[in-house]
């Protein structure tokens, strides 16, 4: 099976080793292709359902792109099959990212921790840290930002400060400087309960976060539907996210709506 597409600046000039990541919706799989001179690319999958969109993430060892993509991704499906199938003009157009947001978290929290950076418009993007540093290329505008821990590591858990929101002009770099995190040594304690036999869910994922200000956490139930999480001082909401899909996540047994949050 072959998707292929180009990647275009809202100029109409192409964009050149720009990525594209490719999600596999029925099962878990991530494929990331790279654009030619042209800003084409052609990627290989196999059978199955895909969200295919530009990728703006910069990990470990690899450069900040300069452009940002926040539109929705695009959805394709192949059959499960030998048959030689292929869906081409894939394309996408992305905005220029000419300004540049960085800064140094205290202490580094290590594993796949990183920094999440949103506008109030839709556009999010994000990078990892390279021992507790972090660089990101944005669009001009005015940008929050937050700490995405690894919930694989283990030990003590941080979050950032409350911070006001960040402006940034065309070509501007804005050096946040060394912010010291937060510990998370609160607890917040969830069940997610089936709505008509009140049993607990095991596998479901519960989310929690600060309506105003920065803080995310997340963890998944136990057997007996309850999730655990450490949390900062303050005000916090909380809501089950369906597991499916997720490790050790419950089978498609109709959840949806039907959950309950206690």
């Amino acid at each position: 099976k072959t998707i292929s597409g180009r990647m275009l600046r809202a100029n109409g000039q192409p964009v050149a080793n720009g990525r594209v990541a490719i999600m596999r919706q029925d099962k878990p799989s991530f494929t990331s292709v790279t654009t030619n001179a042209s800003g084409n690319y052609t990627a290989k999958v196999a059978g199955g359902k895909y969200e295919v969109r530009p990728d703006t993430y910069a990990g470990e060892g690899q450069t900040p792109p300069d452009y940002a993509y926040s539109g929705p991704g695009k959805n394709l499906a192949f059959t499960q099959s030998d048959a030689v199938e292929s869906q081409a003009n894939v394309d996408f157009t992305v905005v220029t990212a000419s300004a540049t947001i960085k800064g140094i978290v205290t202490p580094n929290p290590g594993g796949f921790a990183g920094i999440g950076i949103f506008s109030k418009g839709g556009f999010g993007t994000g990078t990892g840290l390279q021992n507790g540093a972090f660089s990101v290329k944005v669009p001009p505008g005015t940008y929050e930002i937050d700490l995405g821990m690894d919930p694989s590591k283990a030990g003590d858990k941080y979050a950032l400060p409350s911070m006001d929101p960040i402006t940034v002009g065309e070509g501007e770099t804005k050096d946040l400087g060394t912010i010291a995190l937060v510990k998370m040594d609160k607890t917040i304690s969830a069940t997610v309960r089936d709505k008509d036999s009140k049993i607990g869910i095991s596998g479901f994922g519960v989310g929690c976060f600060k309506p105003r200000g920065s803080g995310f956490a997340m963890a998944q139930t136990d057997s007996n539907g309850v999730a655990t999480l450490k949390v900062t001082e303050g005000e916090w909401g909380c809501m089950a996210m369906s597991g499916k899909g997720t490790k050790g996540g419950p089978e498609d047994k109709g959840y949806g709506l039907r959950e309950m949050l206690e």
